[in-house]
């Protein structure tokens, strides 16, 4: 069934409409900010950093622990030195002693060099300074133990050694000390782990000294190491020793370099160039980590020809 509208409410109809049109062109349109373009103005919507902010930072010292203490100890570090293969730090004396049993990281198991870990490990005085910065405590301590026992040593053996840690300069300004933060302890000990038995552990490292064999004095001196005190390590071979005495005194393909020791002088044959210094030491000194006595002599081809005819 068909309904019918007036004409009257069909005009009534279209004004509601246009009145309904004109006051939605009045209402306010939301006004849309430009995107930044530049970078600088990116950098200005950012929040403001905490190191920027004029309030001090307060952290609490066991969240900074694992970044300040030593994996091995478990003390504070002191002359921290810093593997550069992985960037781990450890006390100096800690990871000296741990490099004569294991040539790894003891955190990540990196290998720091196969012969000389000496090379990829050094002093971090930066991280040093931050420890010493954050708990002076430590410093003083450890500044007062070094004084005594120097002046100990000095005593027994009558060396003068001056103690080497200096504590680093105070900051220009330091924020306002918390009253709930626990006092530091009067004595600072440092927890030292009881290191594994080495049971039949031989050192991976050798210590050698060179001296030269001359029957002609006129070359003892051309002929002469300028260092005869060597470390290398145990796999390295006579033959390798043979390379670095013609390396460093420069010698040329006419020359020959034999090792003798100093209990077979007598007999007329030298080392093997095969043998390792690791059977060398084994055989003479007992598997002990002692200092080897070698001697070297250097003959031209010519004359080694005309001996062995």
């Amino acid at each position: 069934m068909a309904t019918t509208v007036s004409k009257s409410e069909v005009d009534e109809l279209s004004n509601e409409t246009e009145k309904i049109n004109l006051s939605s062109e009045n209402i306010p349109k939301p006004q849309i900010s430009p995107e930044p373009t530049s970078l600088l103005e990116q950098l200005k919507l950012l929040p403001e950093p905490p190191s920027l902010s004029k309030e001090p930072i307060i952290l609490q010292l066991r969240e900074l622990n694992p970044y300040i203490t030593c994996g091995l100890c478990g003390g504070y570090l002191y002359e921290a030195s810093t593997i550069t293969e992985c960037m781990h730090t450890f006390c100096k004396t800690c990871i000296v002693r741990y490099t004569e049993r294991c040539l790894t990281c003891p955190t990540c198991d990196t290998p720091i060099h196969p012969t000389d870990p000496f090379v990829h490990i050094r002093h971090d005085s930066t991280l040093q300074d931050i420890v010493y910065r954050l708990l002076p405590k430590v410093a003083e301590v450890e500044q007062k133990r070094e004084i005594e026992f120097y002046e100990k040593h000095e005593k027994e053996t009558g060396e003068v050694i001056l103690p080497k840690l200096q504590l680093p300069p105070s900051p220009p300004s330091t924020p306002p000390p918390r009253t709930d933060q626990p006092p530091l302890p009067s004595e600072y000990v440092r927890k030292k782990k009881k290191e594994p038995p080495l049971g039949n552990f031989r050192p991976l490292f050798v210590s050698l000294v060179l001296t030269q064999i001359c029957e002609h004095e006129e070359f003892i001196e051309e002929f002469e190491l300028e260092k005869q005190f060597i470390r290398v390590t145990k796999r390295a071979t006579i033959q390798n020793v043979c390379n670095y005495i013609k390396k460093k005194l420069q010698l040329g393909n006419i020359y020959n370099v034999n090792i003798f020791h100093p209990e077979e002088m007598n007999c007329a044959g030298w080392i093997g160039a095969e043998t390792t210094l690791e059977n060398l030491r084994d055989t003479y000194y007992a598997g002990h980590d002692c200092l080897i006595e070698l001697h070297y002599k250097i003959s031209p081809k010519e004359e080694e020809m005309l001996e062995t005819t």
